[in-house]
């Protein structure tokens, strides 16, 4: 899977504006959900289970990955979307040992960074019973659910846009609390309903047969696992597809 995605040929032209800080201080996220005052919403609350989603490959039989559909409502999904359009797209860059760096070979995509700890707790609050509530560490100690990472990104991909096979870093906030789980909060819908391709595909490297599983993106709908999960989103080939990407935090137990 890797050697051939590595053998596509891709238009790797930016279509965004390039600069180094992409960091919105105009637009939380926040106001698109007090804005909606959506009291509808009936929230999830059965846990992710490490079955939601037939993972590939022996290995991964005992990562998480799990799914949870209507944590926000059409009404709320829209408005980011119309607040981020006004707001403007950067490229996306990757961290690199000297800071961040464009690499469209890997992930061509427009980004809006948004430190917003009050939308953070609303995500939290609407799916912290679908997450486990303590995960061992590799040191073999207990860790605590405690939130998630107040850093959003707001992605937006284009026809023709993707972000190749790739692993999740963790986010150390202290010496005790780290990010274990990836988050990306769908906006739109895949399928041919708002846009074609851009699936989430979890890719097993070393399997013949079934080496990837596809997950199509659904609006309102979370996607949560493992960072060592390896993982790509596919190329859209019609549409725009808007996801939000975060971090689900946890406190080593003293």
């Amino acid at each position: 899977m890797l050697k051939n995605f590595s053998k596509t040929k891709v238009d790797t032209k930016s279509n965004y504006k390039m600069q180094q800080n992409d960091y919105s201080t105009e637009f939380i996220l926040i106001d698109c959900i007090n804005k909606c005052n959506d009291e509808s919403l009936e929230h999830p609350q059965n846990a992710l289970v490490v079955s939601d989603i037939n993972l590939p490959g022996k290995k991964n039989a005992n990562s998480l990955c799990g799914s949870v559909d209507g944590v926000l409502s059409d009404a709320e999904c829209e408005t980011i979307i119309k607040r981020a359009e006004g707001m403007g797209f950067m490229s996306a860059m990757m961290n690199g040992g000297e800071g961040e760096i464009f690499r469209p070979e890997v992930q061509k995509s427009g980004r809006c960074i948004i430190d917003d700890v009050d939308f953070a707790n609303v995500i939290f609050n609407r799916i912290k019973n679908c997450l486990p509530s303590v995960i061992i560490n590799g040191w073999g100690l207990e860790c605590d659910l405690v939130g998630l990472n107040e850093r959003m990104h707001v992605l937006r991909y284009d026809n023709g846009e993707y972000f190749a096979p790739h692993q999740d870093g963790s986010y150390s906030k202290n010496s005790n609390t780290r990010s274990f789980l990836t988050v990306v909060v769908y906006l739109n819908s895949g399928g041919g309903l708002d846009f074609e391709g851009g699936t989430s595909n979890f890719v097993s490297p070393y399997e013949t047969e079934n080496s990837v599983t596809k997950f199509v993106p659904k609006r309102g709908g979370v996607l949560a696992f493992d960072h060592s999960l390896l993982h790509e989103g596919a190329a859209v080939v019609r549409g725009t597809k808007y996801c939000i990407r975060t971090d689900v935090m946890y406190t080593q137990r003293n």
